[in-house]
């Protein structure tokens, strides 16, 4: 197994016990865990006030860095979940982030309709890379962000939905993508539009659509690609239909995401079915949970810490120690109506 640097989970806290570490680092990249303003006894700092925690995350962020021998020029992403609370909340977190943190790292803002604790406002995950260098930054119509680290690349685009319309907007990137998340707007149809993303390489499977709860966003691609290693892919159907996982594999990277779609079937009863396809995907390919980098849940559930605590507990039982980077939080909706929850993992062999 390539050697790794984890950063133990001990600068902040949640209020039940967590088998996560705050960053993990493989090579020249690494992942966060999703950095919340929590203190040591896994309180929310500043309740209800945004930018008072996007500044208190942003420490967070430079506090752990350094711990796996990286800094802020090295942010390469910040996936920054938040709840909404007026038109000017994507701007006021950008110029924060460009003040801590440069102009280099994509940031990509996605709304979600709650968070778990009463007054938790914004979680943020971190992707870094020590050889990171923006690549290129594209306006008009469609607005595009790209960030080059190394073997793998970053990119966020916007589309406003009229754009779909067009047959000749899109054509091929060039480049298959390793691991890709669409967030959909809630009156974006995006059935009439996967083929066509699908030809032009924007997208390659549905298991990690989620709908965002900003009510006035365009659709937003958040695409990850290796950049020096063709991307082999394979899917897996569960015998009831229900449950289907995707293989994504670039060199020694592969990305896998599980879904279970059953509407029988609770957040709790999925997260156990999602989870036990995940393992047999990464037993098939020679790995284990002990590879895996990072993991992202996103589920529908309630505001209730009770919902993100018990499928987190599922989730965590199966990491070893030290555990893998770890996101769980709560979105609008799924891109099956009957998906509670979807997973999606990094493992690096």
């Amino acid at each position: 197994m390539t050697p790794r640097i984890h950063v133990p989970f001990d600068n902040w806290a949640m209020p039940v016990d967590v088998q996560v570490s705050q960053l993990v680092r493989v090579g020249d990249l690494a992942w966060s865990c999703g950095q919340c303003p929590l203190d040591a006894q896994g309180q929310v700092l500043m309740p209800g006030d945004l930018l008072a925690q996007v500044e208190i995350v942003c420490d967070y962020i430079e506090a752990m860095l350094p711990r796996a021998d990286l800094g802020n020029e090295h942010i390469a992403q910040l996936v920054a979940y938040y709840v909404e609370t007026n038109s000017s909340d994507v701007d006021g977190m950008t110029e924060i982030f460009r003040e801590r943190f440069g102009e280099v790292p994509l940031i990509a803002p996605i709304a979600v309709p709650h968070f778990y604790y009463p007054g938790l406002m914004i979680e943020v995950d971190v992707s870094a890379s020590a050889v990171t260098r923006r690549v290129k930054t594209k306006s008009g119509r469609a607005k595009e962000h790209s960030v080059h680290g190394g073997v793998m690349s970053w990119t966020a685009s916007q589309f406003p939905s009229e754009i779909f319309n067009e047959e000749s907007y899109f054509t091929h990137s060039g480049q298959e993508p390793f691991a890709t998340m669409w967030v959909a707007d809630p009156h974006f149809d995006p059935f009439k539009t996967w083929d066509k993303l699908r030809t032009c390489g924007l997208y390659s499977h549905d298991n990690t659509i989620v709908t965002s709860a900003d009510r006035n966003a365009d659709p937003l691609c958040l695409s990850v690609t290796i950049a020096d290693h063709s991307t082999v892919r394979y899917q897996r159907h569960t015998k009831d239909g229900n449950g289907l996982t995707n293989v994504s594999r670039a060199g020694d990277f592969f990305w896998i995401t599980g879904t279970h779609a059953d509407g029988e079937v609770d957040l709790i009863g999925q997260t156990q079915a999602v989870m036990g396809a995940l393992t047999k995907a990464l037993d098939e390919n020679g790995l284990s949970f002990n590879h895996v980098v990072k993991l992202n849940a996103h589920y529908v559930g309630s505001p209730s810490a009770e919902d993100l605590h018990e499928n987190m507990e599922i989730r965590h039982s199966y990491y070893g120690t030290p555990g893998p980077a770890s996101t769980g939080l709560p979105v609008a909706g799924l891109h099956h109506p009957d998906a509670r929850i979807a997973i999606d993992i990094i493992a690096v062999a």
